[in-house]
């Protein structure tokens, strides 16, 4: 368990272990009074509510990826990209697709289709009024962290990247420096990890810049649980600003591990943490089991 992991103190792991179990009820309390709000008005969720609906479910499922609780965990995650793919958001698709929603098919008819369409959607100057079906907009759609979903989405499809995937990636290299996820790393990193570019390059260097990046994926990671344990009182409570646990570093991770077949796994994991220094090996170990944990169906 994550969260045992991260407290040697036994009596104040187990009541971490409490409050975290508390925490994930609540969060899906909520999440669950704004999905029968939105079915009892009979006219679905406005931009809004899917926003905080999807917002619950993620933190939920973040919490209960520290309680190996996988289940909810996905039952979780797949709520939550289900409501952000019906207002237009890529970071829908891109959690369903990368984490392998087992109701994938059911809920995202034709997904290759789907990403294809936005795909052209993003990279278009013009957007068909027949294409208008997000209520947030193609102005959305190209916002530059959406941009890096749409190709975190992208890579993850069986059938191979959308024909327009390459513009996508110009497009994403325009804005390399800007932020993604809450850990605020540079697209730039999202780039480097799905192993593209515009401009042919020697695989060896791919692999070595994807690798660096991972590396830089996981010590952020390893600062956001630092911080949020530095202050006693909030720890104590889980009040932190610090995340825990984060879907955005889940999914970038689950794209790097998805390139390795079984065999080459633990090699590469203990490559990881090899380069790693001893203040962040203890954290970064048991983060990225959880992440294999949580996208096994992608990476085995």
């Amino acid at each position: 368990m994550l969260l045992s992991e991260l407290e040697p103190d036994a009596a104040r792991r187990e009541a971490l272990i409490e409050l975290a179990k508390k925490k994930h009820g609540y969060l899906v309390g909520r999440a669950s009074g704004f999905g029968r709000k939105a079915t009892d008005a009979d006219s679905g969720m406005s931009w809004k509510t899917a926003v905080q609906y999807a917002s619950l479910h993620l933190e939920a499922a973040e919490t209960a990826v520290l309680l190996d609780l996988w289940p909810k965990a996905h039952q979780s995650l797949a709520s939550a990209a289900d409501a952000l793919l019906q207002i237009g958001l890529p970071s829908g698709p891109a959690i369903a697709i990368i984490l392998k929603d087992p109701h994938l098919d059911r809920h995202y008819q034709r997904p290759n289709d789907l990403i294809s369409r936005w795909t052209l959607r993003a990279v278009s100057e013009t957007t068909p009024d027949a294409e208008r079906t997000s209520t947030l907009g193609s102005a959305a759609l190209r916002q530059p962290q959406q941009l890096a979903y749409l190709a975190i989405a992208n890579v993850g499809l069986d059938g191979g990247v959308s024909e327009r995937f390459d513009e996508l990636l110009l497009r994403l290299h325009a804005v390399r420096q800007a932020p993604f996820g809450r850990a605020a790393l540079p697209i730039d990193i999202v780039l480097r990890i799905i192993n593209r570019g515009p401009d042919p390059i020697d695989r060896v260097s791919l692999i070595d810049d994807a690798f660096q990046s991972v590396l830089q994926v996981l010590r952020a990671a390893c600062d956001s649980i630092r911080q949020a344990r530095q202050n006693g009182y909030l720890w104590d409570r889980l009040l932190s600003r610090g995340v825990l646990f984060d879907v955005d570093a889940a999914l970038l991770l689950a794209v790097w591990l998805k390139q390795f077949d079984t065999q080459s796994r633990d090699k590469v994991r203990k490559m990881v943490e090899a380069r790693l220094d001893a203040v962040d090996r203890p954290i970064a170990g048991p983060y990225l089991a959880a992440v294999q944990q949580l996208v096994g169906a992608v990476i085995d």
